[in-house]
């Protein structure tokens, strides 16, 4: 009986670590892709910004 206990408290340490493991790399990926998005967000701002700059340069007085 002790036997199989001890299998099946090793079986669960063991899917733990692997659960543990693949939760740290979908997390890291997350981690990753909203890195991403923030930059393309601040590029996204930044060119709104001078295309609203450019459009006061282009567009003449009074109009």
């Amino acid at each position: 009986m002790g036997y199989v206990v001890m299998v099946v408290v090793m079986g669960v340490f063991l899917q733990t670590t692997v659960t543990t493991f693949y939760l740290g790399k979908i997390y890291h990926g997350l981690n990753t892709s909203l890195d991403s998005t923030s930059r393309l967000i601040t590029v996204q701002k930044a060119i709104i910004d001078k295309n609203k700059s450019l459009q006061n340069v282009m567009v003449p007085p009074g109009k």
